[in-house]
């Protein structure tokens, strides 16, 4: 039996009404660990959050039992920094240059010191949601086994919210074990970027417990191990398989942003951040390609899935099939090309030369070199991966209907048809539900908003006395910003060439 991780649902006492607030008792339970996941993307950073069972505010889908009764422990939280120049138009502010993040001086991963980042729009992480869902949806009406996690929330904070949001993260980490340091510095940075228009966006989504990145697990267990090259096959599937059923390629699938796990029967191979993804059959212009440009690219999709069937019913679809190898070598390598097509025309290096790399590279080259030499993986991958993947089992798929209840109102909806905008999912200050603080006022820790507990666990402060702390605080940090002893480094506003700009809107 399939060990599947299904759709998420909230418990009972929880509504979609209620925004952010799963999300911010889950990080408020006692036990939660938060540790940094990823941080090499051009835009945002995952942590992952582990909660401790009864703390949970999801179920999970068994298929033992067909319902929902599974503890939702582990959530991805990526968190961008949202620019929103005009807050009625949720188009603007996609691509502004922030502060560049330090890469804890570990070149292993294939990037620089300095890690570009940029700033999202509303509507650029609303999509990326929705294409997330769209993707996780279609993948588990084919058979079951999903491409990419389901989203479980969706939010956009104010820039006050955001404050509070991002002080509860660091006193959360404080407690955890996990990567620690990096997770301190990786809220600081993001502390750095709040100023007016600047916020945070939250998208969160389910994961399996005791997953790691690719990278981490790569590290441990190489291509030339049989559980390392058994998690190349399926990275190679999942990337295929997004190809073929969603019709999108990946932009920055590199090590980062695939979720691995070998405690599960079967191992799982999950895509994340769906933030630069090309969804070629779409006939409007997105910030890669134009209609036109879309067109070839639609045109060898046609001919790739044509290959496809030729290979797995060749009694149905005439001439004798092209090799299973050939056929996975020769679709790697194109998904590769136009990546690396992408970040040549709209990427800069720091010497503002054309990034010759694609993002897919590190994981990718080893694979197809081994496979060259080996054809058998190739095989084996198109055989023991692809086809499973791609080939609906009677039995073993959840009907339209039970994947479309579990997007219904239990879950967020992403359902442009019905009129959802990125603006319905602004949360506000009072609704998350913490005390106010300001830059000035100190660390805020988790608790209930009529009181605040330090992580010592042994200073509680009343209602009266947080407001008092904070009104001075402010005081004084405003004089001393206006007599200019205080207020740490501008905000850069060069265009940086690495960064995507408004010039994909001309």
């Amino acid at each position: 039996m399939l060990n599947l991780k299904g759709g998420v649902k909230l418990k009972p006492k929880y509504s979609a009404s209620d925004k952010f607030k799963p999300i911010i008792d889950m990080l408020q339970s006692p036990g939660a660990n938060l540790s940094l996941l990823a941080y090499t993307s051009a835009k945002g950073f995952v942590f992952r959050l582990d909660v401790q069972p009864g703390n949970s505010a999801y179920l999970g889908y068994n298929r033992q039992s067909n319902a929902f009764t599974d503890e939702v422990l582990s959530l991805c939280l990526k968190l961008v920094v949202v620019y929103s120049p005009d807050p009625n138009d949720p188009n603007e502010g996609e691509g502004e240059p922030i502060d560049d993040f330090d890469n804890f001086g570990h070149p292993g991963n294939g990037f620089p010191r300095m890690i570009g980042k940029s700033t999202e729009s509303k509507q650029s992480l609303f999509d990326e949601a929705r294409y997330q869902q769209q993707a996780w949806k279609t993948s588990m009406i084919q058979n079951g086994i999903e491409v990419c996690p389901p989203v479980c929330n969706l939010a956009l904070l104010d820039s006050q919210g955001s404050a509070n949001f991002l002080y509860l993260l660091q006193n959360i980490q404080n407690n955890s074990q996990r990567n620690k340091d990096r997770s301190d510095k990786t809220i600081v940075y993001l502390r750095q970027q709040i100023k007016p228009n600047f916020a945070i966006g939250v998208l969160s989504m389910h994961t399996v417990v005791n997953s790691v990145d690719f990278f981490t697990f790569a590290e441990t267990y190489d291509i030339n191990t049989p559980k390392g090259l058994d998690m190349y096959k399926r990275l190679a599937a999942q990337t295929m398989r997004l190809y073929l059923q969603e019709k999108m390629i990946h932009c920055d699938l590199h090590t980062g942003n695939a979720l691995v796990s070998d405690a599960t029967t079967p191992p799982t191979c999950d895509i994340i951040d769906f933030g630069r993804v090309v969804r070629f059959t779409e006939h409007e212009k997105d910030q890669f390609f134009t209609v036109a440009q879309k067109q070839p690219l639609e045109a060898r999709y046609d001919t790739e899935l044509a290959n496809y069937f030729s290979i797995v019913t060749p009694s149905r679809r005439g001439p004798a099939p092209p090799a299973k190898a050939q056929f996975v070598e020769g679709l790697l390598n194109y998904i590769k090309s136009v990546d690396l097509d992408v970040m040549r025309r709209h990427f800069r290096d720091e010497n503002g030369r054309p990034l010759n790399r694609a993002q897919m590279r590190t994981w990718v080259d080893p694979y197809l070199a081994k496979g060259s030499r080996e054809p058998i993986i190739f095989e084996a991958t198109f055989d023991n991966l692809l086809v499973p993947y791609m080939t609906r089992t009677q039995g073993r798929s959840p009907s339209v209907v039970t994947v479309s209840g579990w997007e219904g109102r239990d879950m967020i909806n992403l359902n442009i048809a019905k009129g959802i905008t990125p603006l319905d999912f602004i949360v506000s200050r009072q609704e998350l539900g913490l005390p106010s603080r300001t830059a000035a006022a100190g660390p805020v820790a988790s608790g209930p908003v009529t009181s605040v507990k330090w992580s010592n666990g042994k200073l509680f402060l009343c209602a009266a006395t947080v407001c008092t702390a904070v009104v001075v605080g402010t005081t004084v940090y405003s004089k001393l910003k206006e007599w200019g002893l205080m207020g740490g480094k501008s905000r850069r506003h060069k265009r940086n060439h690495h960064n995507k700009t408004k010039r994909n809107k001309k």
